[in-house]
């Protein structure tokens, strides 16, 4: 909200957010960036296995598609993929 003060606690809590937001935003595009430049396959999984993104040497290793990896878990796509790696439960 560009410079102009929130007048009840709805808006407050809004800005807060969105200022929040916006950090993680920042962190993601640095995280991704930084990702890029590691030369080896990498790749950054949450706790469920989820994909949360993989760089480009991952994907020309492992012949994977970007748009694969958006949409499921490593477990489903590592099978599509033909990629087995052994995972320990956590």
């Amino acid at each position: 909200m560009s410079g102009i003060k929130p007048k009840n606690s709805v808006q407050k809590k809004s800005t807060i957010v969105e200022s929040r937001l916006k950090v993680v935003k920042n962190q993601l595009v640095y995280y991704r960036e930084i990702t890029e430049t590691i030369r080896e396959p990498f790749i950054i999984l949450t706790r469920d296995l989820h994909v949360v993104t993989a760089n480009l040497a991952f994907y020309r290793m492992f012949k994977v598609r970007k748009k694969t990896q958006k949409v499921d878990t490593y477990t489903n796509w590592a099978k599509i993929s033909g990629i087995f790696w052994s995972c320990a439960n956590s």
